[in-house]
């Protein structure tokens, strides 16, 4: 097996681990997203059985060797939006954490100008909702048609133990 495939191989096995965190799982159930993430762990399984046969077709077949440049691109993508999860679901905590040690906040609230108060964090919360809930919608669109090109160009796919027939 190529380093390439090696290294994608090993940078699916982490983005399986980063789908299956508890954190991660908690906070898409909050915003409402954790279908599209169980969706993606799904396909991602599906395309990983896919690599050891375009590990030996690759050679012979161009086809094959872009669909994997193509996964490298796609697995890329989704490790950023899963940290983009985990950052914003640590910077709700630290603020949450940070809102309950404030008695003051009604003093401060009122020291901002009203053109401000618009941006609450109920307003940048459905933001986030919105930008996130996009992204992985088109993640998962992506998986699923990277799996059915992979099923196109005659990928079989072998399970860890299983050999190609």
């Amino acid at each position: 097996m190529p380093i390439g495939e090696i290294f994608l191989a090993a940078f699916i096995q982490v983005l399986f681990e980063k789908l299956a965190s508890t954190e991660l799982l908690k906070f898409a159930r909050q915003e409402q997203v954790h279908t599209h993430i169980e969706r993606c762990s799904g396909e991602l399984a599906k395309i990983q059985a896919f690599l050891a046969d375009a590990d030996g077709i690759q050679i012979e077949n161009t086809a094959v060797k872009m669909w994997l440049e193509e996964l490298t691109d796609l697995a890329y993508d989704l490790d950023d939006i899963l940290d983009e999860f985990a950052t914003e679901a640590l910077r709700r905590k630290l603020t949450s954490e940070s809102q309950a040690a404030s008695t003051s906040k009604s003093k401060l609230w009122a020291m901002i100008p009203r053109c401000c108060k618009g941006l609450n964090p109920t307003t940048l919360l459905s933001d986030f909702r919105r930008s996130s809930n996009s992204k992985i919608e088109e993640i998962t669109s992506r998986l699923q048609k990277i799996l059915e090109s992979g099923s196109g160009y005659g990928l079989q796919q072998i399970v860890a133990g299983e050999s190609a027939k």
